[in-house]
C-alpha cells in the first residue's frame, strides 16, 4: 500500500507506522487525480468518483500499509471502504464487501460497476480475469444462464452472512498477499 500511495504524488519517511499526517503531497497540481497516477482512458467513467486527497481513502491506505491482511486504520481501529456512492457516501454494499474482502483475504472486484450491454445486464462489479461478476440483489435463473453462455459465473452476495460461504466456492478470488 506504500506503494499505492507514492503512486498517487506522496512520499513519506520510511517509519514502521506511517500516520496520515506523515504524507506529503509532492504534485500540488494534480487534484483529485492525474493520468500519471490515477485516472486512465479504461476508467474514465469513474473519474469523477476519483479523489487521492479524500481523507478516508488516505486514512484506509495508511491503515493497510500498517497492517499485514487487515483494513484497519491507525489508531482508530475503524475499517473504511475503498468504494463510496457518487455522494461520497461510504456505506454502499460494494464499499462494505470490499473491506470484508481485504479483511478476510479475498481480492476486490476490478470492474465497478460491470455492464453486459448485448445482455441487458448490469452487475455491481466483476473479476474480470476470473470471468466472475458479483449482484448484492438476487439473480435471476435467465440472468444466469444467459452469463453462462457468455463463460461468465455470477457471485449472488445479496446476503452478508453467506459471503464467507459463497466466496469459498471460488479459491481463484483469494488475495496472493
Amino acid at each position: 500500500m506504500r506503494e499505492a500511495l507514492s503512486l498517487m504524488h506522496y512520499e513519506f519517511k520510511n517509519v514502521k507506522r506511517l500516520k496520515v499526517e506523515d504524507l506529503v503531497d509532492t504534485k500540488e497540481s494534480c487534484a483529485d487525480g492525474c493520468y500519471s497516477c490515477l485516472l486512465t482512458y479504461f476508467n474514465q467513467p469513474e473519474h469523477e468518483l476519483i479523489h487521492r486527497r479524500d481523507p478516508k481513502v488516505l486514512e484506509f491506505l495508511v491503515g493497510l500499509a500498517n497492517t499485514e491482511g487487515t483494513a484497519a486504520a491507525p489508531e482508530t481501529g475503524k475499517l473504511f471502504p475503498m468504494s463510496s456512492d457518487k455522494n461520497g457516501e461510504s456505506n454502499t454494499p460494494m464499499g462494505h464487501f470490499q473491506v470484508w474482502a481485504v479483511e478476510y483475504g479475498y481480492r476486490v472486484p476490478d470492474k465497478i460497476p460491470k455492464t453486459f450491454k448485448a445482455l441487458g445486464l448490469k452487475f455491481d462489479g466483476a473479476y474480470t480475469d476470473a470471468l466472475c461478476c458479483v449482484s448484492f440483489t438476487p439473480v435471476s435463473d435467465d440472468a444466469r444462464e444467459s452469463l453462462a453462455d457468455f463463460g461468465w459465473d455470477v457471485l449472488d452476495l445479496s446476503n452478508e452472512d453467506s459471503w464467507g460461504t459463497v466466496m469459498s466456492t471460488r479459491p481463484d478470488l483469494k488475495s496472493s498477499n
